[in-house]
C-alpha cells in the first residue's frame, strides 16, 4: 500500500497525487517522470488552497524518480511560499538529486521556517506530529 492510498481527501492530476491525511498532513507526491515548472507550481497553489480553505497546515512532499525543476519554478518558489499557508514542511527525497534541490529550497527560500529533509516517509510524519504535539502542550 501506498501512502498516497491512506488519504482522506485526494485531488489527483496528471503529475501529482495532493490530499489531506488522517492526522490533518497535506501529503503532495509527485508522480515519477515529471517536470515541476511554473503552471504545475500555480495549479498546485489553488489546489492547496482549495484542499485547506487558505488555513496554515502541516505539508509534507515526496516525489517518484526522475522529478525535475525547471529554473523558473526554483526561482518561482520564494514567491510561492509566501502565498502557500505552511505551518512546517517535511520534503522526502529518494536521490541525491532530489536531496542538493531539497536543501537548495532550503537555504535560498525556507530559511525562517520549520523545515526538514528526509529520506524516511514515517520520520517526516513524525517530526510533523511532535511539532503538533509541543504546540499543544
Amino acid at each position: 500500500m501506498q501512502q498516497t492510498d491512506l488519504l482522506l481527501t485526494r485531488i489527483e492530476i496528471e503529475e501529482a497525487i495532493v490530499g489531506i491525511r488522517k492526522d490533518g498532513i497535506i501529503h503532495v507526491y509527485y508522480k515519477s517522470d515529471i517536470t515541476i515548472n511554473l503552471h504545475l507550481q500555480n495549479r498546485l497553489k489553488k489546489i492547496f488552497s482549495e484542499l485547506t480553505y487558505n488555513q496554515p497546515h502541516l505539508y509534507i512532499f515526496e516525489g517518484g524518480f526522475n522529478v525535475r525543476v525547471t529554473r523558473e519554478a526554483r526561482l518561482n518558489a520564494l514567491t510561492l511560499n509566501k502565498q502557500v499557508l505552511s505551518i512546517a514542511n517535511v520534503v522526502v527525497v529518494n536521490s541525491w538529486y532530489q536531496r542538493v534541490l531539497a536543501e537548495f529550497y532550503n537555504i535560498l527560500v525556507a530559511r525562517g521556517q520549520l523545515y526538514k529533509v528526509t529520506t524516511d516517509f514515517e520520520k517526516g510524519i513524525n517530526w510533523l506530529n511532535k511539532l503538533v504535539e509541543e504546540e499543544a502542550a
